[in-house]
């Protein structure tokens, strides 16, 4: 049995860096929402009560839709230590 890789021709690359640089510089954010699997990019009382991610969503809108359409796009749960 061979293995494929993931399609990624409908991915949008300049959509996923501009996702991965807010990460980069909102860790704890962004471990939260990998995390937990009921905080995600539709949940508006989330974004509340973090004004940078309301503030990435509002300035990124297009991001907001793709992350709510295909969360496993944005948000991948990373190894825990140890793994």
């Amino acid at each position: 049995m061979s293995s494929r890789l993931a399609d990624t021709r409908d991915l949008d690359i300049d959509k996923l860096r501009t996702w991965d640089n807010f990460k980069a510089a909102h860790p704890e954010i962004a471990r939260e929402m990998a995390y937990k699997p009921g905080v995600n990019s539709a949940d508006p009382s989330y974004a509340s009560k973090h004004p940078e991610l309301a503030s990435f969503f509002s300035t990124h809108p297009d991001i907001r839709e793709a992350m709510i359409e295909n969360p496993g796009n944005y948000v991948a749960i990373p190894p825990r230590p140890g793994e």
